[in-house]
């Protein structure tokens, strides 16, 4: 029952990953007007270093600050009490 439900929602995120295409040309009209807080991971395969994910800096006209974290590939499951201290010391700034 969960995987008939899941499945489909699944398809379309490879979908979408495997058909992305980058645009740069459009951007600037498109810009947004807040701070974008970009996560990365020292060791994930899709964004070997820190200068692959600059590009997040043209996605804002404002503040754009890349948190590289120097463990792992996916940060998402870290220690729930380590990626809480990360998420609240940016938003306290």
């Amino acid at each position: 029952m969960f995987l008939q439900a899941a499945l489909p929602a699944v398809r379309c995120d490879y979908t979408a990953f495997e058909t992305y295409e980058y645009d740069s040309g459009t951007i600037k009209s498109r810009q947004l007007n807040c701070k974008i807080q970009v996560f990365s991971c020292s060791e994930d395969q899709y964004t070997p270093s820190a200068e692959s994910i600059e590009g997040w800096h043209e996605m804002t006209d404002v503040e754009c600050e890349v948190v590289r974290i120097e463990q792992g590939s996916q940060f998402v499951f870290m220690e729930k009490d380590q990626m809480q201290m990360i998420v609240e010391a940016l938003l306290l700034l």
